[in-house]
């Protein structure tokens, strides 16, 4: 199952963009047609045959980044993967370990994922909280071992949102 996925990955790295075509199996999985995001085979785990991606069905954007934070300072975007949503994911300091998320497109958790990775700063590992503060803002807070909030905690950090329809 592992060689299917690597060899999927790699047949999906040269398929992208295309749509015509001759369909390509491996060990009856469309190739081509789970690259696009339109169908998948996956009668082993299911038993149910061909399926349709979820994702795509369900309509998500999707925002994939990696952040930092210093000091006082809004948390910054490294690095931005994928921004699918409807506008700019926006950073702003609140106070030592507290920060604002707002979120383009969400309506709280109704309709939104977010999915942080691990917090480091220095050679410390951070608790992190995540809740809806009104409509597309979120609060991101960073605890330190003893629950106390506290600033340098996101270094370099994932950080993925799914916003759905």
């Amino acid at each position: 199952m592992k060689n299917i996925l690597l060899i999927s990955l790699f047949i999906c790295l040269s398929l992208v963009g295309y749509s015509q075509g001759n369909k390509i199996t491996v060990n009856n999985y469309d190739i081509k047609k789970c690259c696009l995001g339109q169908v998948y085979h996956d009668s082993t785990l299911t038993g149910k045959g061909t399926q349709t991606d979820p994702l795509k069905v369900a309509g998500a954007k999707i925002y994939d980044g990696i952040i930092s934070q210093a000091g006082t300072s809004a948390p910054i975007e490294n690095v931005v993967h994928e921004n699918g949503l409807t506008g700019p994911v926006v950073y702003t300091y609140i106070s030592p370990g507290k920060y604002n998320i707002q979120v383009p497109g969400s309506t709280g958790w109704a309709n939104t994922s977010i999915y942080p990775g691990a917090a480091f700063g220095g050679t410390n590992v951070y608790t992190l909280s995540i809740d809806p503060t009104f409509s597309d803002n979120f609060q991101l807070q960073v605890f330190d071992n003893t629950g106390t909030n506290v600033n340098d905690g996101l270094n370099f950090m994932p950080l993925l949102i799914k916003v759905y329809p």
